[in-house]
């Protein structure tokens, strides 16, 4: 779930600008130093006319590529772009993980406590 958890990446990660491909920007992430990540370095997709993450390919220390996540199905849902399908797909076993969201609503002005990391945890009914 980490892996396909949206990360403020400027906290953990410093960026490279890469040279762009196919419409879209690609920025190298290594680790700040001392920064509590899994991965030795991310290269991240993004579409140069929204900046919607499109791809991040997770490489572990040794520099060999372990994941991709790929997000797709990319729409303007109240305002905002938003991708409704992400596949996590393990380089190595083919193993895949595929989250689909059909019902996305934004703003509805839930109080802060409802993310709360006991609320969270708490098993659904």
């Amino acid at each position: 779930y980490e892996d396909m958890s949206q990360s403020e990446y400027a906290d953990d990660y410093s960026a490279k600008l890469l040279p762009e491909q196919q419409n879209q920007y690609v920025l190298e992430l290594t680790p700040k130093p001392g920064a509590d990540v899994s991965y030795g370095k991310l290269i991240l997709y993004a579409d140069q006319a929204n900046a919607v993450l499109r791809k991040v390919e997770f490489y572990n220390r040794a520099g060999a590529l372990e994941k991709v996540l790929t997000i797709s199905e990319v729409e303007k849902i109240e305002g905002y772009w938003f991708g409704r399908r992400m596949e996590m797909r393990n380089v190595k076993d083919e193993h895949r993980t595929v989250l689909e969201l059909s019902e996305i609503e934004f703003d509805q002005n839930l109080p802060d406590d409802v993310f709360s990391q006991r609320n969270l945890k708490r098993p659904v009914r």
